[in-house]
């Protein structure tokens, strides 16, 4: 069951739930003493396998209150903590939930709080071996987070994660992250924002070496940077070499379209790939025109390809991706 935003915490400590949603703000949940009263639900209600309490701000002291609940919630598995004012504070109290005190708990996100590198330290280096996905997105983290992701990420070799997200303009993703993820015999499924063409190249090895990666998004920042063809073009060779991405998600505003046909004629020989979708600026008036060519390119290929592994492109707005 899935209970309404606006279903009073006193009718919830009667029901049998499995799936909450308090996100955006809701009236009786927001700030820390919202948490209280999400304490008192849980203590009624050991059921739930989803709590998502996104933009509550509950603040680190509503953390540390949620914290003691949850960990007797033994069948909890998704918990969503993102816009919440959590900081280092907050992280180093969420790591005793994410350590050792759960059973059951296999997906964290945690982005759009300011942890800062001392709280990315800290949920990093807690991750159970149950954990599956951690999100990490805008968490006001400096260079510095790269090579505690790093060898993090290292030691995911010996858990499950199999999805992770990152991503920070000042912290885009360096050769010892891509070195460590590229090692990695877990992760599926990889999301990188604002990444640099600085980033590209070394990314382009983790996709090439990387054989147990299915999913990719990946979101090109050319803030203060001339737009580059050529990098676009390294992920597209790159993707030729890998056998097992089959969904790519990438977004770059400032590309060109011929770069983005160039692109798909790369992949005519990456044949496990087969869903494309493409964030790109489009408020030209030759718009139709593109993408007619794209839709002949595809045709192109699939005309090479078998009818059960057909290739599918979509093209949307860089902030749609």
């Amino acid at each position: 069951m899935r209970s309404s935003q606006h279903v009073e915490c006193m009718e919830l400590e009667k029901q049998i739930c499995s799936e909450i949603n308090f996100d955006e703000n809701t009236e009786i949940t927001s700030g820390p003493n919202g948490a209280d009263k999400i304490c008192i639900m849980l203590y009624h209600n050991n059921s739930i396998t989803s709590l998502d309490l996104t933009k509550n701000s509950i603040g680190d002291d509503g953390v540390e209150r949620l914290v003691l609940h949850l960990s007797v919630c033994n069948k909890l598995q998704h918990l969503n903590l993102s816009d919440n004012n959590i900081s280092a504070v907050g992280a180093g109290h969420l790591r005793r939930l994410m350590a050792t005190d759960h059973p059951t708990l296999a997906s964290v996100e945690l982005s759009d709080n300011p942890l800062g590198d001392e709280g990315v330290h800290m949920i990093l280096s807690s991750l159970a071996v149950t954990m599956e996905h951690i999100g990490l997105r805008e968490v006001n983290t400096t260079l510095s987070s790269n090579h505690i992701i790093a060898a993090t990420l290292v030691k995911v070799k010996s858990i499950m994660l199999k999805k992770l997200e990152i991503g920070d303009v000042s912290a885009s993703i360096n050769c010892n992250c891509c070195s460590a993820i590229r090692c990695n015999n877990s992760i599926e499924k990889l999301k990188l924002d604002n990444v640099t063409d600085k980033c590209v190249t070394n990314i382009a090895k983790l996709i090439e070496q990387n054989q147990k990666l299915t999913e990719m998004t990946l979101r090109i920042e050319r803030y203060r940077q001339s737009p580059s063809a050529q990098a676009t073009l390294v992920i597209a060779n790159s993707l030729t070499v890998n056998k097992s991405v089959k969904m790519l998600k990438y977004g770059d505003e400032s590309v060109k379209q011929p770069t983005v046909l160039k692109f798909l004629e790369h992949l005519k020989q990456a044949y496990t790939i087969e869903e494309i979708t493409f964030g790109v600026s489009l408020e030209n008036d030759d718009d139709d025109e593109f993408l007619q060519n794209i839709e002949m390119t595809v045709q192109q290929i699939n005309h090479t390809r078998c009818v059960s592994n057909l290739l599918k492109v979509k093209i949307v707005t860089y902030h749609e991706l």
